[in-house]
């Protein structure tokens, strides 16, 4: 585990043209162990687990620190229980 809802200080869903993304915030502890989860990690699957599930595993473009949002063909109710469950 890299990170946990603790260290994420705000999640929203963000909508654009009907598609639905979330995009999170981190704390400055978060940001720390995901950049450097993430240096190394380009072009690999990173899971996002919520509630003991994997409800997404983007594939990362780049290193991640303290904001990040996560694309995909998510519907509004995904993206809303995603977010759900990363501000619990």
């Amino acid at each position: 585990t890299v990170i946990t809802r603790r260290d994420v200080v705000q999640a929203r869903v963000v909508a654009d043209s009907g598609q639905f993304s979330v995009a999170i915030m981190l704390s400055a502890q978060g940001a720390a162990r995901m950049s450097a989860a993430t240096k190394s990690h380009s072009g690999r699957p990173l899971a996002m687990i919520v509630n003991g599930q994997v409800v997404a595993a983007p594939t990362v473009r780049g290193q991640i620190n303290d904001q990040v949002v996560i694309t995909g063909d998510f519907t509004r109710e995904e993206a809303d229980r995603i977010t759900a469950g990363l501000q619990q």
